[in-house]
């Protein structure tokens, strides 16, 4: 295990408790160039494969479901925006209702007064 180095390294010494013997030590070994190999060549595979059919340039990545989220967000905004409007207007002439009420009450009262001097 002092002779590796690199990830191969870092993998047997995180992988030591498994391994108390050599031939463990051997198949944990054998198992990493395995898999690594293997996984180097997916990865050749679709590197290759949108490379031709991208002609070696980038691939598109969909956002559509990142656009998608955002004009949900901003439906949403918008409803409680709208929604926040409607209840300042209702409020807004619930008071001004009130206030017309006070002022003909207290038109009221003057004429009332007015009239009883």
């Amino acid at each position: 295990m002092n002779e590796t180095t690199g990830p191969l390294q870092q993998h047997l010494h995180l992988n030591a408790g498994q391994a108390p013997t050599y031939p463990m030590t051997r198949e944990i070994i054998t198992e990493y160039y395995r898999t690594t190999t293997a996984f180097a060549r997916l990865q050749q595979q679709a590197s290759s494969s949108v490379s031709t059919n991208y002609n070696g340039g980038p691939a598109p990545m969909d956002m559509s479901a990142t656009y998608k989220e955002r004009e949900e967000e901003a439906k949403e905004t918008n409803d409680t925006k709208e929604s926040n409007k409607a209840k300042d207007t209702k409020e807004k002439e619930k008071d001004m209702a009130t206030t017309t009420a006070t002022a003909k009450q207290k038109e009221r009262q003057k004429e009332h007064k007015c009239g009883n001097q």
